[in-house]
C-alpha cells in the first residue's frame, strides 16, 4: 500500500510504502519539498501517460544506445588502426590501450512529462487524477496480450 498526508506538522507531508506481509513502513521521500505522483505495481500506461515514456522503454532504448555506442568506438578503432597501417606506421606490438565511455547512454526523458501540478491540486482533483490513472492502466490491461495482471474494484481513500 501507498499511504500518504500530512506528518508531525502541517506543512510535512509525507509518503509511506507499506509492506503488510513483510511488516515494513518505509517512508518514499526523504526531507525537503515534494510534490508529485509515485506508485506501486504495474504502471506501464501510466507511466506514458504522465511521463511520455515508460520503464521499458528508457530501458531498451538505454541498451540499445550503449550498445551503439560501443560498437561505433570499435569500428572507430579498427578504421584508425587500419589507416595507420595503410600509411606504414609501426605501433609497438604490447601497445593497447583502453577507450572509456564518456557519455551517458540516455536521453532527456523528463523532457515530455505531463504539465501536472500536483502541488496545487485539491484534494477533489487528486482523487478525480488517481481514479483516471488507475482506470487507465486497468483499462488498457484489456486488451493487453496475456493475463490482465490490473483490474477489479478501484477504493481511493481520503
Amino acid at each position: 500500500f501507498i499511504l500518504a498526508g500530512y506528518g508531525g506538522t502541517p506543512d510535512r507531508l509525507q509518503v509511506f510504502r507499506i509492506d503488510v506481509q513483510q511488516g515494513r513502513v518505509a517512508e518514499e521521500f526523504g526531507d525537503g519539498e515534494h510534490t508529485g505522483i509515485c506508485w506501486g505495481g504495474m504502471a506501464n500506461y501510466v507511466e506514458r501517460l504522465t511521463r511520455g515514456v515508460d520503464a521499458n522503454v528508457v530501458y531498451t532504448a538505454t541498451r540499445q544506445i550503449a550498445e551503439a555506442l560501443s560498437a561505433q568506438r570499435e569500428a572507430v578503432l579498427g578504421e584508425i588502426s587500419e589507416a595507420l597501417a595503410t600509411a606504414g606506421v609501426t605501433l609497438p606490438p604490447d601497445l593497447s590501450f583502453d577507450v572509456t565511455e564518456h557519455i551517458e547512454p540516455t536521453l532527456p526523458w523528463d523532457a515530455h512529462q505531463a504539465d501536472i501540478d500536483f502541488g496545487n491540486l485539491s484534494t477533489q482533483y487528486a482523487v478525480e487524477l488517481v481514479e483516471l490513472l488507475v482506470n487507465t492502466q486497468s483499462g488498457m490491461q484489456r486488451f493487453a496480450r496475456g493475463i490482465p495482471t490490473v483490474g477489479g474494484r478501484t477504493h481511493i481513500g481520503v
